[in-house]
């Protein structure tokens, strides 16, 4: 069945070229509560709550009483042993890694990461004294790595 015609003109079908947001913005409607309401005292129960508290109050702290003290135990030692290494960078591209780490000097590339976007980390060591670390980390600066840094792996 055919659809009547409207007995007005159809509307014009050319593009609208309004500026943007359109429709236009208004102002909304609703309008913040004043800021005094928030300073009202609260009813005693928190919450807004016309009952008693819902959790039994603590037992006072008498005020000579002495907080018992946990005992405390700090242990500082060297790092472990064959744990220290010197990374000299990382990178997302394998031959760039490769390229620094030939430039260094036995230095090694170990991927790193998930299998499907490794990273490649360019790393001396594993030393044993924090001083054969410190002497490694020299040798790479000197090389031109200058973010080089030394790791406890």
């Amino acid at each position: 069945m055919a659809r009547p015609r409207a007995p007005w003109p159809a509307p014009c079908r050319r593009r609208r070229t309004a500026r943007w947001p359109w429709p236009p913005r208004r102002a909304p409607r609703w309008r913040a509560k004043p800021w005094p309401h928030r300073l009202a005292p609260r009813p005693p129960g928190g919450c807004g709550s016309r009952a008693g508290p819902a959790v039994a109050a603590l037992p006072e702290a008498s005020a000579g009483a002495v907080p018992e003290r946990l005992p405390e135990q700090v242990v500082q030692g060297y790092a472990r042993p064959g744990r220290l290494y010197v990374q000299a960078s990382s990178f997302t591209n394998r031959a760039d890694a490769q390229r620094q780490a030939a430039r260094i000097g036995g230095a090694r590339v170990e991927p790193f990461g998930p299998p499907r976007r490794p990273e490649y980390r360019v790393r001396l060591g594993p030393f044993t004294t924090p001083g054969e670390a410190d002497r490694a980390l020299e040798m790479v600066h000197r090389s031109g790595v200058s973010e080089a840094r030394i790791l406890v792996d």
